[in-house]
């Protein structure tokens, strides 16, 4: 059932860890020690699964051909309906976030955003960002560029951006193999890589999770508490 170890997304949700591959969508049972694989023979739009997010019960993955909900609880993927989301369905979604309120949902056609409970959908930005982040009064994404927006206006914060996240005034990201860590206050970096632990030569995705890092590689996951080494 696992294909590689390249993974695009993870997340937990009680005792289900949640993998989002180039095969679909992985979930482990990590009391049962089971392993099942959602395909596009269960109906997922498509086999990439590039993030996954929760709210109210649901996971919403974003893949190569739109946006697919799956139910926690009833364990199967959920038809949008008529639901704007599908106005998106021939387009690659490269990353989700979400907050109480809304959905944000980084297309090809662009930055969107969706109220909860509703289903129209927004057009916040024309650029097409790989991945984003809410941000205080505003939110971030990139584009090759890491833009920041807030209230409409987009800001460049930084120009060569693969990935990235930002821990509180820290800002890890990655250009191309490349791996930096900036205090965007003194503007200090340390360089990471491979001979540090970093499992693959590609980070697909960072997430950063209080004290720890996460990496997504293409040789796997790795977390490292990076705040043991850095004064946050």
């Amino acid at each position: 059932m696992i294909q590689s170890r390249g993974v695009n997304a993870i997340h937990s949700v009680g005792s289900m860890l949640l993998l989002g591959t180039m095969y679909g969508l992985l979930i482990l049972d990590t009391f049962e020690r089971k392993w099942e694989l959602i395909s596009t023979q269960q109906g997922l739009s498509d086999a990439a699964v590039w993030d996954i997010i929760e709210h109210d019960g649901s996971v919403y993955l974003a893949t190569a051909k739109g946006i697919n909900e799956f139910s926690i609880k009833d364990n199967r993927l959920i038809p949008l309906g008529d639901s704007e989301l599908m106005q998106l369905s021939n387009q690659n979604i490269y990353d989700l976030e979400n907050d109480l309120t809304s959905l944000y949902i980084a297309a090809e056609s662009g930055l969107y955003i969706m109220k909860w409970g509703e289903s129209n959908l927004s057009l916040l930005s024309k650029r097409m960002f790989t991945n984003i982040t809410i941000e205080d009064g505003g939110i971030s994404g990139n584009d090759g560029q890491l833009i920041v927006i807030r209230d409409g206006v987009e800001h460049i914060y930084h120009h060569e951006v693969t990935a990235y996240t930002f821990c509180d005034k820290f800002l890890w990201r990655s250009i191309g193999r490349a791996l930096t860590l900036t205090d965007t206050i003194t503007h200090q970096s340390w360089e990471y890589g491979t001979e540090d632990g970093i499992p693959g030569n590609t980070v697909y995705s960072l997430h950063c999770e209080g004290n720890w890092v996460q990496f997504l590689t293409n040789n796997g996951v790795a977390y490292y508490n990076w705040t043991n080494y850095h004064e946050f």
